[in-house]
């Protein structure tokens, strides 16, 4: 039924008439922000058709980008404390996600990066949950072996070996994307309804947050309470904000 009542949205979204840019950003909420957790890793990922057509993500993830910011912004005051400059990984400053989904946008393309059509983020919890639905994903790079029980360890092992930058977490993702993407597509093929039943969970629980700058199809999210808005109200409320700053992965 959700489907069915998003379909003329989900192909535009799904790129039927155009090709749709998305960033997606992953969210560690071992270490919270407002709006999930901190961004360490983000993918531009192309939809055409229905298909991913392109996905980069950097090896670096948001630091890559640090160079190329155009604009130096001074960071909200208690940010001061890891980095006085504002930049992409500490963007989603708000609770309110529409508003730190902009913030991301315009931090992106203040450092080089392409105007895109939305902002998505996810959780590990997602990935963990997708890792569930394939068999284990062979990494023989790294001499490992991935699923959804030890995905969390291992990329925390490998964001912490910063003596060599080219095996740090987001590499690993990078590296982990396509051959996850590929067992996911091999599943749907066989059956939708376990992936789409992780997406609509995620939705609800606020593992996954969306926005998109089309304001009808925003609308549409939004009526389902999936773009994380902060709530119009008349009366009173208790609003409690957790923000890890300089605390590390230590929210688990």
């Amino acid at each position: 039924e959700q489907l069915l009542s998003l379909s003329e949205s989900l192909v535009t979204l799904l790129g039927h008439d155009e090709t749709k840019r998305y960033l997606v950003l992953f969210q560690n909420n071992r270490e919270l922000r407002a709006t999930g957790g901190f961004i360490g890793s983000f993918a531009l990922v192309d939809i055409r058709n229905g298909r991913v057509s392109s996905i980069e993500i950097p090896g670096g993830g948001p630091y890559d980008l640090m160079g190329n910011l155009t604009e130096q912004v001074v960071a909200p005051q208690p940010l001061h404390l890891v980095n006085s400059k504002w930049q992409l990984q500490d963007a989603n400053w708000w609770p309110d996600f529409p508003t730190s989904a902009q913030k991301v946008q315009w931090f992106y393309q203040h450092s080089g990066g392409a105007s895109v059509d939305g902002v998505i983020t996810l959780t590990p919890d997602i990935i963990e949950q997708m890792l569930d639905l394939t068999c284990p994903i062979e990494m023989p790079e790294y001499d490992t072996v991935v699923d959804s029980s030890n995905f969390y360890d291992i990329t925390q092992a490998q964001a912490e070996r910063k003596y060599d930058y080219s095996l740090v977490s987001n590499k690993f993702i990078a590296d982990m994307t396509p051959r996850l993407l590929d067992k996911l597509f091999s599943v749907v093929a066989k059956s939708l309804l376990p992936v789409m039943q992780v997406v609509y969970d995620g939705l609800e629980q606020k593992d996954i947050l969306l926005y998109f700058n089309d304001p009808f199809i925003q609308h549409e999210f939004s009526e389902r309470g999936w773009t994380g808005e902060l709530k119009a109200t008349s009366g009173d409320y208790l609003e409690v904000v957790n923000t890890n700053i300089g605390g590390g992965k230590t929210d688990a």
